[in-house]
């Protein structure tokens, strides 16, 4: 699914362009049976922390522009306009540059979806579809969660951004979240830091933001070796363009 969403300087948000980043998923083929299929989320759901736009990469003096604990659900319509009221720039002084941005969220990714088609890579296996459970609490930073074989997927499952090879057939490999500008600040929060592309200037026109969400594939399940559903958070994709006037 497409959202697009475009606001003036009072209600936009530097932040958008972080959310494609936060898991991928890697050496999959090490588990015969455990190949990931990958489907759509109808709800994806982040608790931001923090917001903070850097000058530079090094992000030595960052300005806050979002502090408060408030969770924005990605395949919404509405994200564009929520997540500027969270963090509108209108508070940023003129002539302030901008070629970063950092986010602090929860692991915590609350997700409802289905997965079609798990075993449809190796010939001859049955495939079967994978939905999200809500009453499944076993996801946590080192496992995945436990979905429902057969099920609609419209129910809210909670699924964590795991630990680096926590899952050694499934998880990133070593160094792959901080390549990504990604810290895990603790096994409850990450910090990401992401490039805006370009140097933003803040000026008496505002910029203006285009922001396009997708869900599609960013829920991530496969055989658990026993003919059920593992359950990880898949890539939400972002695409963002940005258009400063003189």
């Amino acid at each position: 699914m497409k959202y697009i969403n475009r606001k003036f300087l009072k209600n936009i948000s530097l932040t958008v362009g972080l959310l494609s980043l936060f898991f991928t998923t890697n050496n999959a083929n090490a588990c015969h049976d455990c190949y990931p299929v990958l489907g759509d989320a109808t709800t994806y759901e982040i608790t931001i922390t923090k917001i903070e736009i850097c000058e530079s990469s090094a992000c030595t003096t960052p300005l806050t522009i979002g502090s408060s604990s408030k969770e924005f659900n990605i395949a919404s319509a509405a994200v564009g306009a929520e997540i500027g009221t969270y963090a509108p720039l209108n508070t940023i002084p003129k002539g302030t540059t901008a070629t970063h941005m950092r986010v602090t969220m929860s692991r915590a990714i609350d997700i409802a979806g289905v997965v079609d088609g798990v075993n449809s890579q190796f010939f001859g296996l049955p495939t079967y579809k994978c939905g999200t459970d809500s009453t499944d609490t076993t996801s946590t930073i080192i496992s995945g969660g436990v979905g429902e074989v057969g099920g609609n997927g419209t129910s809210v499952q909670t699924l964590y951004v795991p630990d680096e090879l926590a899952i050694w057939w499934v998880t990133p490999a070593a160094g792959t979240y901080a390549a990504a500008g990604i810290t895990l600040i603790s096994a409850t929060e990450m910090r990401m830091l992401q490039s805006l592309g370009k140097t933003v200037t803040m000026g008496d026109i505002p910029p203006v933001i285009d922001i396009a969400f997708y869900t599609e594939d960013a829920l991530s399940a496969q055989n658990n070796g026993a003919e059920g559903c593992l359950m990880l958070p898949g890539v939400p994709t972002v695409e963002i363009t940005i258009t400063e006037f003189d």
